[in-house]
């Protein structure tokens, strides 16, 4: 397996239009404003998997704020929503990406996919469409197709369905993951693209 050289000592790191471009020692550019970082240390963006945002949202729109803005504060810029009403994550993300709220990138899932009966039907009373019963594969069939027509890029089950469907998740390029799916956190991390690095 092949690992980078440990550095020795300080590297410079060039930063454009917020993407990491070079590490080491960067040819210089005119325009490139030095900040030095002396004594600290710089981290990607981190990628949180898994959460549930939904559960920020009955608060109201200053808790959810708040606590989206924590994220970015504490340096996670990604995470993966394992479950969670579609409108709702639709709604929260395109704040997000509006502008309108300070929050990282999401990637949901839409709603949890459980076989009956469910396991966390409470969660439905609060956040109507947080978990939805698939028994069958005609279910998963007409579900996942839906859900990815609606922004859901990584669907989730939290009692094995991940490792039916493999033909759906295939077909539509989806990443069907079981509760905590680290890897698939991972492997949305590495190529949900560009490099984070700010100061």
């Amino acid at each position: 397996m092949f690992w980078p050289p440990v550095p020795d000592g300080p590297l410079d790191i060039l930063i454009s239009d917020g993407t990491v471009q070079a590490v080491g020692e960067p040819a210089p550019t005119d325009d490139a404003e030095p900040i030095d970082c002396r004594g600290a240390y710089a981290l990607p963006g981190l990628f949180d998997s898994p959460t549930h945002l939904a559960h920020l949202t009955p608060a109201g729109d200053d808790s959810l704020a708040q606590m989206l803005r924590g994220f970015v504060e504490k340096g996670i810029l990604q995470v993966r929503d394992v479950g969670g009403p579609l409108g709702v994550m639709q709604q929260m993300r395109g704040r997000i990406e509006s502008g309108e709220l300070l929050g990282p990138d999401i990637f949901f899932a839409g709603p949890m996919l459980e076989k009956g009966p469910l396991t966390w039907a409470q969660f439905n009373e609060e956040l109507l469409g947080f978990t939805v019963e698939v028994n069958d594969s005609a279910s998963v069939d007409s579900l996942i197709p839906a859900l990815a027509h609606h922004g859901a890029a990584c669907p989730d089950s939290s009692d094995g369905l991940a490792g039916a469907p493999s033909e759906f998740r295939s077909s539509l390029s989806l990443r069907l993951g079981s509760y905590g799916g680290l890897v698939v956190a991972l492997a949305l991390a590495v190529a949900a693209g560009p490099a984070f690095g700010s100061t």
